[in-house]
């Protein structure tokens, strides 16, 4: 099978490429996960993970920045919540799969594979 080249397929995979920087990130899977159930103030956030208001803002905006999230304000306090039903597709596929391929299952995929 001959490798797909088209400039269209390159743009998407390199799109999906930042997401997956973006949300690789053990700690921002789990703000999501703590998010899917209500909106939540970054204090709240941050006492749940343990982290840091300004570690948890960072992460906060990375997620935002890919419209996860949407904030809103209330005086000084900001809430968030999950913005994009994407999210509890890609936060239950990480809770429920097993994402270590066994090494029987890794040795036929390789064989598998449709190029070089």
């Amino acid at each position: 099978m001959e490798r797909p080249q088209s400039e269209k397929l390159e743009k998407k995979f390199d799109a999906a490429a930042a997401f997956f920087r973006v949300i690789g990130y053990r700690k921002r899977l789990l703000v999501l996960y703590f998010l899917l159930e209500e909106e939540k103030s970054v204090g709240e956030i941050a006492r749940a993970m343990r982290t840091g208001h300004s570690a948890i803002s960072q992460h906060l905006a990375a997620l935002r920045r890919l419209n996860l999230l949407e904030r809103r304000r209330v005086q000084q306090t900001v809430y968030y919540r999950v913005a994009s039903a994407h999210v509890y597709w890609i936060v239950e596929f990480c809770r429920t799969n097993e994402l270590v391929p066994q090494p029987a299952m890794t040795a036929t995929l390789l064989s598998e594979a449709p190029y070089d």
